[in-house]
């Protein structure tokens, strides 16, 4: 009781978004080196915080914070509607996350994958269940991090076609929250 946590691996922690970030970089570790500062001990100490099996599970897509995330998405899309659905033949209930435009120069996630406008996304890694654009984002941000194969399928058209590519590296220019 009254530990300060002030670094959580490589991290300085001056919030409890510094934690949560520092979490969300470890992937699939089930332990976390952080150092603490206790007030009957002069030196900070260093620890190793064991996380409960299925600790990484989440859906933060209802976050605004979401849209600030530190990832060149460089896509728009918009969840396929139920008449678009009938004519590319997609279960009602399944993902099609139809791109719209691709945007900047940097790529990102569009360019590792070679996404093209007009693709329409329909599994990640064989899971076909339902998602919105925010959804289908926080999904790649709990399964990937930087350097990770991402591994997708997309309709172009009549074909089902898998695609893979390199999860990017955290970067973005954009650090405002609308």
């Amino acid at each position: 009781m009254g530990d300060i946590v002030t670094r959580a691996e490589n991290i300085p922690i001056r919030s409890e978004d510094d934690f949560r970030w520092s979490l969300h970089r470890l992937r699939d570790q089930s332990e976390i080196a952080i150092h603490v500062t206790r007030e009957s001990v002069q030196e900070p100490v260093a620890l190793n915080l064991r996380l409960p099996a299925g600790w990484r599970k989440g859906d933060i897509s209802w976050r605004k914070s979401l849209r600030s995330y530190p990832v060149v998405w460089g896509f728009l899309g918009y969840p396929v509607g139920q008449e678009e659905r009938k004519t590319t033949d997609i279960p009602e209930h399944a993902l099609a996350i139809k791109v719209v435009s691709l945007r900047g120069q940097s790529g990102g996630v569009a360019r590792a994958l070679g996404l093209q406008k007009g693709d329409v996304i329909v599994s990640i890694e064989d899971d076909t269940r339902a998602r919105t654009l925010e959804q289908f984002k926080s999904e790649l941000l709990g399964r990937y991090g930087p350097g990770d194969t991402m591994r997708l399928k997309i309709r172009r058209g009549t074909e089902t076609i898998e695609l893979s590519g390199e999860f990017p590296d955290w970067f973005t220019s954009d650090r405002t929250v609308p």
